[in-house]
């Protein structure tokens, strides 16, 4: 409980310092987006008939919860740009709150679930993230260390130096996030949105993970003592959070398209469990499927027929550019395969250069990553799934940084993952080499009799 307590703290303190970025710049209001959007909820004075209707720009979107906060914001701050800018960092703070939750729900690790909620925090800031160089060149350190404890073992040095730098790699996502959702106010529909689908996901982990048949059993008195990191807890759960997590959900939907990915994500997280050998209540995934259907017959009655200007602007031409934009979130190093192949092309001077080193470097410390993830695959592979279902619809418009606001704040379980592989690579490279006993000539006294018949004098 110590380490939650913690952990907990580290979250409140990241999530304000996410908070004190709000922007208070007059151009927040300048925006034509909001501009027209601001005069649409004034002239129209009816904050609830946004829920059977389009929102106030009338491209084809439901959103009537944002559209709630812009009625809100209005009748609260009227002109000033300050307020404004207040309520998109409080939602954006209140986003790394529920991530937090989310972690802990999921992963139990109080380590990992701070540590994530940090990650996050300071993606959404404005200044530089140190973190991939100070892992990057602390790769290079041990690379160097590991080489001068263990030699010629290779094997114990350097897949912690090639890890450490996918890892780096991972710590600096592009694009970045922090400014389309605090310094532009149409963004506060993607903060909005991921408040409501990090709680209705964090609901349902919870639901998952204290089902009395997944509990730890009672204790007994033949059962050794717990130790402190070993407490044997009794487990509580109710179907109240699985409910609470279909409201949530339903939220999600009414806050930005990005939302209809929100079942697919719980489905995500029941299929977790049952890798790590438990069998959830697959029921439940029928309430949230019927969320989307319930919520897609909502949509097709209020939203006009057809797509709008706008809808046909923002749809990329092609499925390929649709590929290319997952790829970041698939494999990042695939990005360093074209430049590899162009420079093999251009003929054997580009030996002589640096750059194709750094993209092969990269290549390989992305499959040895990869590789070396089995040792904590189950939640590697959640959170790669994860943020990947959560930007697939988004993958084929044009590309607006809130896009990657929901699948980034999920990413961070596979980053956490990675760390944890990392960690425990990196603490072999800097351990001292194992020595080896030397051999016995002769058995001890009092050993048992060796094979040949020998038999120690008393």
């Amino acid at each position: 409980m110590k380490r939650w307590a913690i952990s907990s703290t580290i979250a409140v303190l990241a999530a304000l310092a996410v908070l004190l970025q709000h922007s208070a710049a007059a151009s927040l209001l300048t925006d034509t987006d909001t501009r027209v959007l601001l005069e649409t909820v004034k002239a129209k004075n009816a904050p609830f008939s946004w829920f059977w209707s389009d929102w106030p720009l009338y491209n084809h979107f439901y959103r009537p919860l944002p559209t709630l906060l812009f009625e809100l914001d209005q009748h609260l701050y009227g002109t000033n740009a300050a307020g404004y800018g207040w309520t998109n960092s409080l939602l954006a703070a209140l986003s790394t709150v529920c991530l937090f939750w989310f972690l802990r729900e999921l992963t139990d690790r109080p380590i990992g679930a701070a540590l994530g909620t940090i990650l996050f925090a300071i993606w959404q800031g404005a200044a530089p993230n140190p973190f991939p160089d100070w892992v990057t060149d602390f790769a290079w350190i041990t690379l160097i260390g590991g080489a001068i404890r263990h030699r010629k073992l290779v094997r114990n040095y350097l897949p912690a130096f090639l890890v450490l730098l996918f890892f780096a790699s991972e710590l600096y996502p592009q694009p970045q996030v922090g400014a389309r959702i605090i310094a532009w106010l149409p963004g506060r529909t993607a903060s909005c949105m991921t408040i409501f689908a990090l709680c209705s996901m964090a609901m349902y982990a919870r639901y998952e993970r204290l089902v009395p048949s997944f509990a730890p059993r009672r204790s007994s008195p033949l059962d050794l003592p717990a130790t402190r990191t070993s407490q044997i807890s009794e487990a509580k759960s109710s179907p109240l959070w699985a409910i609470g997590s279909a409201l949530f959900a339903a939220g999600a939907l009414a806050s930005y398209e990005q939302g209809v990915m929100v079942p697919a994500c719980l489905l995500g997280i029941a299929v977790y469990y049952r890798l790590l050998g438990q069998r959830p209540r697959w029921g439940w995934q029928a309430l949230f499927w019927s969320l989307l259907i319930g919520y897609l017959w909502v949509r097709h009655s209020v939203i006009p027929p057809g797509e709008s200007g706008y809808q046909k602007q923002q749809l990329r031409s092609s499925v390929a550019g649709g590929v290319m934009a997952l790829t970041p979130l698939f494999f990042s190093p695939i990005n360093a395969l074209g430049p590899i192949i162009t420079s093999i092309e251009s003929g054997w001077l580009v030996l002589f250069t640096g750059q194709i080193y750094a993209n092969l470097l990269t290549c390989v410390s992305g499959v040895t990553a990869v590789y070396q993830l089995r040792r904590d695959w189950v939640l590697a592979l959640t959170g790669w799934a994860l943020s990947i279902l959560a930007f697939l619809p988004m993958a084929f418009l044009k590309m607006f940084e809130h896009y990657y606001y929901w699948p980034f704040a999920l990413r961070t379980v596979f980053v956490i993952a990675l760390g944890n592989v990392a960690w425990k690579l990196t603490s072999t490279a800097w351990s001292l080499p194992e020595l080896q006993a030397p051999p016995r000539r002769s058995p001890a006294p009092g050993s048992l009799p060796h094979p040949s018949g020998y038999s120690p004098v008393s």
